[in-house]
């Protein structure tokens, strides 16, 4: 619930202008641990309502802290084209199926080869890989349906959609870089609409022990607080499942055939800072680099920023280098944005990260609100940021930041 006269925040609200062709968002459909679509998700983030559950090894009986997806009921259709799939198409399916019925796509008559696919997933379908590798009777249909391609292919196939399809991978900003691919695509005439989706499904207990091992997990008893970005008492971060899918498309061809623009896309930036295998360098450097490409690609001064979706992953180094990173570009806490995470509601989704950050952030600006951040009950003093307590905001274009393994950094600028 919405606090009925809570104190606002007006922040930059001036309208959005600049020479570049602006791209919308027309549909959004998410799964997660938060909810089987936006709408339930987004009621997660503002009831502050945990999903996470316990996972025990079997070998070990170590117990672990992990965000399991509620997959919602899929038609008959659906059901079939997916029986033999990986966990990850179902959920991309279930989440492009919500996306697609909100662009108004379902009765409206399109060019079927000016419809492409970019899906951005850091593990792939790995739960069909693992189970066919420990398996002695290997599936013949597991040849077509365990590779990466097969994710972007099966929405093809649901949708009837004969353009471009393909899968990227660049450790957890593969969503941001799918969407990076999508704009080109759109810019350059070669399509006129992108379904851009990101999607893992990391919970298999030999992916779970390589990140245990790496010491990147919490492990607290109660797994509804185990993940708890930004706070002084944060141990580590917590793997979830899930998908989220946007429909992107000029403004031009949205206005014309009147589909719902539910925000806009200004900018995608990517960089990597070389020699980065698992960790940012301490500095913050290639995050302060890319927050500052994204704002010369939407031809926007650090004021008009009024919110920053951080990737927030609750481990000790990412928050506290994230935050420091933030302040260095923005400066104290009065001139700051507001800062805000949703790990601790859909967990850590790897690949499919940045387009969760987006989705929720088109959230916080359609209803002018910033939720409080869950878990942080005290701000680590050594995150110098404006973390938001329940804020509600003017309208003001907010940034997404998001960073993975291999140096590879992205930064998000879109509008209501």
């Amino acid at each position: 619930m919405l606090p009925q006269n809570p104190p606002l925040v007006t922040r930059y609200s001036l309208p959005v202008t600049g020479a570049k062709p602006q791209f919308a968002i027309t549909g959004m459909g998410a799964v997660s641990a938060g909810g089987k679509n936006v709408e339930e998700l987004w009621q997660s983030v503002l009831q502050g309502r945990v999903k996470a559950e316990r996972y025990q090894f079997k070998k070990s009986g170590v117990v672990l802290p992990i965000y399991r997806a509620e997959l919602p009921e899929l038609s008959k259709k659906d059901q079939h084209l997916v029986r033999q799939a990986d966990r990850t198409a179902q959920l991309l399916l279930a989440a492009a199926r919500e996306a697609w019925n909100n662009a108004q796509l379902t009765n409206s008559t399109y060019a079927k080869d000016r419809i492409g696919i970019i899906i951005g997933s850091s593990r792939g379908p790995m739960m069909l890989q693992e189970e066919q590798i420990s398996s002695l009777k290997k599936k013949p249909s597991a040849a077509v349906y365990s590779t990466s391609s097969s994710m972007a292919g099966l929405l093809a196939a649901a949708f009837s959609i004969e353009g471009p399809s393909f899968v990227v991978a660049s450790t957890c900003t593969s969503g941001a870089t799918a969407l990076a691919m999508g704009q080109q695509l759109l810019q350059s005439g070669v399509l006129d609409l992108v379904l851009v989706g990101g999607v893992d499904a990391p919970l298999t207990e030999s992916l779970l022990e390589q990140y245990r091992a790496a010491g990147v997990l919490a492990e607290q008893q109660d797994p509804s607080m185990a993940l708890r970005p930004f706070d002084r008492k944060r141990s580590g971060t917590v793997l979830g499942e899930g998908a989220v899918v946007v429909m992107l498309e000029s403004e031009k061809l949205a206005l014309k055939r009147t589909a719902p623009i539910i925000g806009k896309l200004h900018a995608v930036a990517l960089q990597s800072h070389p020699g980065r295998r698992a960790s940012l360098d301490p500095q913050g450097k290639a995050l302060q680099q890319v927050i500052k490409g994204s704002l010369e690609q939407a031809l926007l001064t650090l004021d008009r920023i009024g919110v920053v979706h951080l990737h927030g992953t609750g481990t000790k180094q990412n928050d506290l280098i994230e935050s420091c990173a933030v302040s260095s570009i923005f400066g104290n806490l009065v001139q700051q944005p507001i800062s805000w995470a949703n790990k601790s509601i859909t967990g850590h989704i790897l690949g499919a990260s940045p387009l969760f950050q987006l989705v929720l952030a088109l959230q916080t600006m359609r209803h002018r609100w910033v939720p409080s951040l869950v878990h942080c009950d005290q701000l680590d003093p050594a995150c110098p940021i404006r973390v938001s307590r329940g804020e509600l905001i003017a309208a003001s274009p907010a940034l997404c930041l998001n960073s993975g393994f291999w140096g590879n950094v992205s930064s998000i600028v879109i509008s209501p």
